[in-house]
Order: C-alpha cells, then sequence, then structure tokens
C-alpha cells in the first residue's frame, strides 16, 4: 500500500465555503493530560484537515472512506488551550461525561509484568499468531484480569461493568487509520456504534480504555468535535436535512463538508493508557508500520481518569 507520506496534500472535492471558524478548532471535547507523563514533546499534533482515501492515492480502503491530511504540524499556543480547556458560552455548549473528554494515564507496572511474555515477542511481526495462541494459556487469560482489575479501577462508581476485554495484536497496515470492517476493508475516520446510542444519547453512551501493551507508539486520531455539534454544523451546511446514519454517513459528509478542519494525533506510548469516549467522536487509530507488532488492551465501560495521586501503584518507568 502507498505510505500515508506519499498523501496529496489537496483537499477533496466537493468541500463548500465554510465560515473560517470551521478551518481552525472550535472548543469541544477537553484534552486532559494531568496525569500523563511529563515531557510530552510532539505527543499532540494536528492535520491539514481530511481527505478522501482515493484521493490520498490509498488503496484498501471502503468507498467514500476519510483519513487526516498531511502535513501534521505542533498546535499553537491558542489551539492548546482551545483543546485542553475548552470555552463554552453557552448551557447548550456543555457536554456531559464521559462523552466529554479524551484521558491519557500511565498504566500499572502490574499490569505491563503480566504482559511481558507477550511484550516481548512485539518487535517482530511474524509473531502475531504466537501471541494469540499464549494469550488462551494460563499466564494469558491471568494477563487479561489484570488489565480487567486496572480498568475496573477507572469506572464510575454506579457503572462498574465492563464490556468486551481483550487484547489484539496487529500488524500496522502501514496506511493512515487502521479499523477494518467486517468486508476486511479500512473504515477511515469513523463513530462507534456498539451501544446504537440516538444522538441526544451519544455523550453518555459507554467510552472506551486503550492501554498501549506494545513496544512502540501508537495514537488515537479524533476530531475534537461532539456528535451532536457536528450534526448541527451538517445539517446547517445541507440546508436543515439531517443524517440518520451516526456512524459512518455523518462523519463522512462531516469531512467532505468540511475538509480544513483539523484531526488531532495523540501519541499513546508503551505503558500509556488512552480513555475516548469513541461512540461520540469521529476517530480512528493509527501506527506506524515499522516491523514490529501494535499490541493493545481495549474494553468498554463508563471510565473516567483517576484523580491524581489516587494510584496505588507506580506508572511505568518511561512510559
Amino acid at each position: 500500500m502507498p505510505s500515508a507520506s506519499a498523501a496529496p496534500t489537496a483537499a477533496p472535492s466537493g468541500a463548500l465555503d465554510v465560515p473560517s471558524d470551521l478551518c481552525t478548532l472550535i472548543p469541544g471535547l477537553a484534552l486532559d493530560l494531568t496525569e500523563a507523563p511529563a515531557g510530552r514533546p510532539g505527543a499532540v499534533q494536528l492535520s491539514a484537515g481530511t481527505q478522501r482515501a482515493e484521493d490520498a492515492g490509498l488503496i484498501g480502503y471502503a468507498e467514500h472512506s476519510f483519513v487526516p491530511r498531511l502535513p501534521w504540524r505542533s498546535p499553537t499556543a491558542e489551539e492548546w488551550e482551545t483543546l485542553t480547556r475548552p470555552r463554552r458560552t453557552h448551557p447548550q455548549d456543555e457536554i456531559e461525561p464521559p462523552g466529554d473528554r479524551v484521558c491519557v494515564i500511565p498504566v500499572p507496572e502490574t499490569v505491563l509484568e503480566s504482559f511481558a511474555q507477550l511484550r516481548e515477542l512485539c518487535d517482530e511481526a511474524g509473531n502475531v499468531k504466537r501471541i494469540h495462541a499464549l494469550s488462551e494459556e494460563a499466564f494469558g487469560r491471568v494477563a487479561l484480569v489484570e488489565a480487567a482489575r486496572f480498568a475496573l479501577s477507572l469506572t464510575f462508581s454506579d457503572h462498574t461493568d465492563i464490556d468486551a476485554p481483550n487484547a489484539h495484536p496487529k500488524i500496522p497496515p502501514g496506511t493512515p487509520t487502521m479499523t477494518t470492517g467486517r468486508d476486511g476493508l479500512l473504515t477511515g475516520l469513523h463513530v462507534d456504534s456498539w451501544y446504537r446510542s440516538e444522538l441526544e444519547g451519544r455523550a453518555s453512551s459507554p467510552n472506551r480504555v486503550s492501554i498501549n501493551l506494545g513496544m512502540h507508539d501508537r495514537h488515537l486520531l479524533f476530531v475534537n468535535l461532539p456528535l451532536r455539534s457536528i450534526a448541527e454544523r451538517v445539517a446547517k451546511a445541507r440546508g436543515g436535512t439531517p443524517l440518520g446514519d451516526i456512524s459512518f454517513s455523518l462523519p463522512r459528509e462531516f469531512t467532505r463538508l468540511f475538509p480544513d478542519y483539523p484531526v488531532v494525533k495523540l501519541r499513546i506510548a508503551p505503558g500509556e493508557a488512552y480513555i475516548a469516549p469513541t461512540e461520540n467522536i469521529i476517530h480512528d487509530g493509527y501506527a506506524e508500520r515499522i516491523g514490529g507488532i501494535d499490541l493493545q488492551f481495549t474494553c468498554r465501560g463508563y471510565f473516567r481518569a483517576p484523580a491524581p495521586g489516587s494510584r496505588g501503584d507506580s506508572p511505568a518507568d518511561g512510559a
């Protein structure tokens, strides 16, 4: 597949003339890095917008898929303020938790140690089947329990269940996004719909924890606006006509209509986890194809970042 670095920077066809505020970041979800390890230069970048995968010369994508448009750049001071301390001037701009923020947190050493045998295999791309097989052995099941226990420690007190806890080894495809559909094609930027919530309930839907168990950085790509805000802007641009398909038609129409709106690229280092409302944001994952395996533990539930200093375990050294 062609590399993402070869993607052209031209905007996709079909874009409208839009207000300047839709070419720059608008206050939306908060990016919470207060618990992330210090000294993270380049951990947050912004794209030049979005474009259709076919316009980027990419193959293996579903029809009408969109990906971030190069180049990536560091946010300005004003953009950083918008990302980390959203300014909300009207009550209707408030977003319900847990769909109101994206967090990065360190993972306890106990979790990483439990996956040590699997993590050691991540340097060789040919070890995917071996990782799958070892995950079924006793120590692999114990490791999953340890990761699930950590995830449970992050749940809200009135929502203590988690869904679909599992470890996922994957060879990065070398494309700007990683998620594939049931047809085996890459989906591009999308919205999760595991819970089939209506638009107004998306902010209060379960969110996701994802732990980077590999040996290399992985990234969360996302648009910082909640779905309700995106749907309102798309409907206005379409003359008041709403879109019913939240998972694919809405994100694709937003990126088509507003191709200059930036995508956030958030680095998740080995030994870190993100908490993100993937039912309420346009998003995908990305990892460089450098010969290794992208290994993540992920589950869904109602998660929040721990209060500073509340964890009994020390964070992973060097994460």
